[in-house]
């Protein structure tokens, strides 16, 4: 568990240095597609099964609703809000936090599935780490947000330090 979360913040660290110079516009419509991609899967997934909404796909329309959200407060935080939102990188942030978060999630839902848990082992695997990713993703929503209010004043710190 140690190691995989060693490894996550390699992950995040790594993401954000490629991810920190590419153009918002590219992140935000990355996100949009992502988010889009998502809302069809996961309605198409219980439209098509004819079961409703079964976990997996309301964990993927809920996705791509979180994802939307997210745009919509990167659009009121950085046109009206909170003015220089180049600075903050939401749309970058968001990525690199949640790529890096289920990632580890999911390592840690095998481990434990494997080692620790062992009841975990009859249910099907998607049971068992939807809703770790779920609060994972809610998790990092929240992370960064507080992150793009931060990651300007780091600069003035560094710089001045």
């Amino acid at each position: 568990m140690t190691i995989s979360a060693a490894a996550g913040g390699f992950l995040r660290g790594f993401l954000w240095e490629i991810l920190k110079k590419k153009e918002d516009k590219r992140m935000r419509l990355l996100i949009a597609a992502g988010s889009g991609v998502l809302l069809v899967l996961g309605l198409g997934s219980a439209l098509m099964t004819g079961e409703g909404m079964t976990p997996t796909a309301a964990g993927a329309a809920g996705g791509a609703l979180l994802g939307i959200f997210l745009l919509a407060v990167d659009f009121v935080l950085s046109k009206k809000i909170l003015p220089g939102g180049e600075k903050r990188k939401l749309p970058q942030l968001l990525i690199v936090m949640i790529v890096s978060g289920l990632a580890v999630t999911t390592v840690n839902t095998v481990i434990l599935r494997e080692t620790i848990c062992t009841a975990w082992k009859t249910l099907p695997f998607i049971v068992v780490w939807l809703p770790r990713a779920a609060e994972e993703l809610l998790g990092n929503i929240v992370l960064t947000c507080f992150a793009a209010v931060l990651l300007p004043l780091s600069g003035k710190f560094v710089k001045n330090g």
